[in-house]
């Protein structure tokens, strides 16, 4: 009974390796340069033909026989399975060529989509901003037409020269990609001024720039970020000095360089116009800060070199 068993097995176990062997270029096993030999094919279907053909007999050497024949089946039809395939590593010189200049060509489309995106988010940005300072613009406006309409001819002269220089100062920032952060400080306190000479000088603000150095003034702020930034925070504050008649608040806006980022405080030191309770609001926000810092500080070094070195060269080409 367990020849006979044995004998169904390798039966079974010959014809399913034969077919695997067989079927094996056609269901992309392998390609055509890459078939299975015949005689591997044929040792598989004579083993299982003599499987067929021992079912009747019922001795020990069949069951050894039977047992051997399992063993050769299983190591040729399995051995495709654990040994490594050189399909994968087959291509031509030409080919891997054509795949790397397909990969630079798809890491180039990624690169321009994140420019593309980048762009546009800063176009929208920018956008947004200048919607804010339109509708702003109205409001300065028309707190300026009022003052022409008491008569106070000094006083709208100031503002008149302030508003221009603020917007002129907006169409310059809005025209560049990039703004010096002296230049930025410099448009905020004209906007700061403007603030403060519209509520007739009820809303106070100071800047506290002191813990900036020269290298880092001279280096470079993304444009329309920072001054929009700070006008939102201090137009709820312009908006009350306009409504009281009394000074309310004082405001201080500090800003503090890092290595790649500068920082800029708000601290609105506020009292209650009903209650005279003194609260304290600071509102912080990081900006990149753009431009290599060892060279802005060894700027003037660097200049000093190139003009020795010029120097030189002209010492050599004018021997005395």
């Amino acid at each position: 009974m367990i020849t006979f068993g044995f004998g169904i097995l390798i039966s079974v176990l010959g014809i399913i390796g034969w077919f695997h062997v067989e079927a094996k270029p056609f269901i992309g096993g392998a390609t055509r340069s890459k078939l299975p030999s015949k005689r591997k094919s044929s040792l598989i279907l004579v083993i299982s033909l003599l499987g067929i053909l021992s079912l009747p007999l019922s001795n020990h050497h069949t069951l050894i026989w039977h047992t051997i024949a399992i063993i050769i089946m299983i190591g040729s039809t399995m051995r495709d399975f654990w040994e490594f395939n050189p399909e994968l590593h087959s291509q031509t010189p030409a080919e891997l060529n054509q795949r790397l200049r397909q990969l630079t060509l798809q890491l180039q489309r990624l690169r321009e989509k994140e420019q593309l995106d980048t762009l546009l988010t800063k176009t929208q940005h920018a956008h947004f901003a200048m919607v804010q300072f339109n509708e702003r613009f109205e409001l300065i406006l028309t707190t300026i037409e009022r003052h022409i309409f008491f008569g106070n001819e000094p006083q709208t002269v100031k503002l008149i020269t302030l508003f221009a220089r603020h917007l002129r100062e907006v169409l310059h920032e809005g025209s560049m990609p990039f703004l010096p952060l002296a230049s930025t400080i410099g448009h905020t306190q004209t906007a700061i001024e403007l603030l403060s000479k519209l509520t007739g000088n009820r809303m106070r603000c100071d800047i506290d720039d002191g813990m900036l150095e020269e290298s880092s003034l001279q280096r470079h702020t993304e444009s329309l970020l920072i001054v929009p930034w700070i006008l939102e925070v201090l137009w709820p504050y312009f908006q009350l000095a306009e409504r009281v008649q009394i000074s309310t608040n004082h405001i201080l806006i500090q800003w503090d360089a890092s290595e790649y980022q500068i920082d800029v405080d708000i601290i609105c030191n506020h009292v209650d116009p009903k209650t005279g309770i003194e609260s304290s609001i600071t509102r912080t926000k990081s900006f990149k800060l753009l431009g290599s810092p060892w060279f802005n500080e060894n700027s003037e070094i660097l200049q000093g070199m190139e003009l020795n070195l010029g120097e030189t060269q002209r010492l050599e080409l004018h021997p005395s």
